[in-house]
Protein backbone atom coordinates (compact mmCIF):
# COMPACT_ATOMS: atom_id res chain seq x y z
CA UNK A 1 0.00 0.00 0.00
CA UNK A 2 1.57 2.86 -0.87
CA UNK A 3 0.83 6.46 1.29
CA UNK A 4 -0.03 9.38 -0.18
CA UNK A 5 1.38 13.00 1.03
CA UNK A 6 -1.72 15.02 1.66
CA UNK A 7 -0.94 18.92 1.18
CA UNK A 8 -1.60 21.12 3.83
CA UNK A 9 -4.05 23.70 2.91
CA UNK A 10 -4.00 27.41 3.38
CA UNK A 11 -6.81 27.60 5.86
CA UNK A 12 -4.40 25.31 7.97
CA UNK A 13 -1.64 26.89 7.58
CA UNK A 14 -3.27 30.12 8.87
CA UNK A 15 -4.78 28.57 11.83
CA UNK A 16 -1.23 27.70 12.85
CA UNK A 17 0.60 31.04 12.44
CA UNK A 18 -2.49 32.40 14.46
CA UNK A 19 -1.86 29.95 17.21
CA UNK A 20 1.89 30.68 16.84
CA UNK A 21 1.41 34.17 17.37
CA UNK A 22 -1.70 34.34 20.06
CA UNK A 23 1.43 31.97 21.66
CA UNK A 24 4.21 35.35 21.79
CA UNK A 25 1.96 37.83 22.37
CA UNK A 26 0.50 35.61 25.73
CA UNK A 27 4.60 34.86 26.31
CA UNK A 28 5.75 38.79 26.15
CA UNK A 29 2.60 39.63 28.32
CA UNK A 30 4.24 37.41 30.81
CA UNK A 31 7.66 38.66 30.67
CA UNK A 32 5.58 42.21 31.12
CA UNK A 33 4.46 40.95 34.03
CA UNK A 34 7.01 39.08 35.57
CA UNK A 35 9.12 42.64 34.85
CA UNK A 36 6.90 44.71 36.71
CA UNK A 37 6.44 42.38 39.21
CA UNK A 38 10.73 42.69 39.85
CA UNK A 39 10.45 46.48 39.22
CA UNK A 40 7.83 46.68 42.04
CA UNK A 41 10.54 45.22 44.45
CA UNK A 42 13.39 46.58 43.55
CA UNK A 43 11.84 49.93 44.14
CA UNK A 44 10.99 51.70 47.64
CA UNK A 45 7.63 52.69 48.07
CA UNK A 46 6.80 56.66 46.97
CA UNK A 47 7.48 58.41 49.94
CA UNK A 48 9.05 56.44 51.79
CA UNK A 49 11.90 57.31 54.31
CA UNK A 50 14.44 55.64 51.54
CA UNK A 51 14.10 57.33 48.91
CA UNK A 52 17.22 58.10 47.28
CA UNK A 53 16.66 62.06 46.02
CA UNK A 54 16.48 64.56 48.55
CA UNK A 55 15.25 67.72 48.58
CA UNK A 56 18.26 69.35 48.85
CA UNK A 57 19.95 67.44 46.23
CA UNK A 58 22.23 66.24 48.65
CA UNK A 59 21.98 61.99 48.04
CA UNK A 60 24.60 60.50 50.16
CA UNK A 61 22.07 62.19 53.18
CA UNK A 62 19.15 61.08 51.70
CA UNK A 63 20.13 57.62 51.34
CA UNK A 64 21.89 57.53 55.07
CA UNK A 65 25.15 56.99 53.59
CA UNK A 66 27.46 58.91 56.17
CA UNK A 67 31.08 58.43 56.85
CA UNK A 68 31.39 58.62 60.14
CA UNK A 69 35.03 57.82 60.33
CA UNK A 70 36.39 60.80 58.34
CA UNK A 71 36.69 63.17 61.79
CA UNK A 72 38.45 59.77 63.41
CA UNK A 73 41.09 60.05 60.76
CA UNK A 74 43.97 62.84 61.33
CA UNK A 75 44.55 65.01 58.17
CA UNK A 76 46.80 63.66 56.07
CA UNK A 77 47.77 66.56 54.53
CA UNK A 78 48.77 67.85 57.60
CA UNK A 79 51.39 65.02 58.29
CA UNK A 80 52.39 65.13 55.03
CA UNK A 81 53.40 68.76 55.68
CA UNK A 82 55.15 67.68 59.01
CA UNK A 83 52.70 70.01 61.37
CA UNK A 84 50.93 67.96 64.07
CA UNK A 85 47.38 66.55 63.02
CA UNK A 86 44.82 66.96 65.58
CA UNK A 87 45.69 63.89 67.39
CA UNK A 88 49.12 65.43 68.63
CA UNK A 89 47.44 68.11 70.96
Amino acid sequence: MASSKRQTTMAKIAREQAVREKRARKAEKKEDKKQAAADALLAPPEGSEFDLEAEDGDEAAAAGDHDDDRDAEPNRDAIDAGSPGPSAA
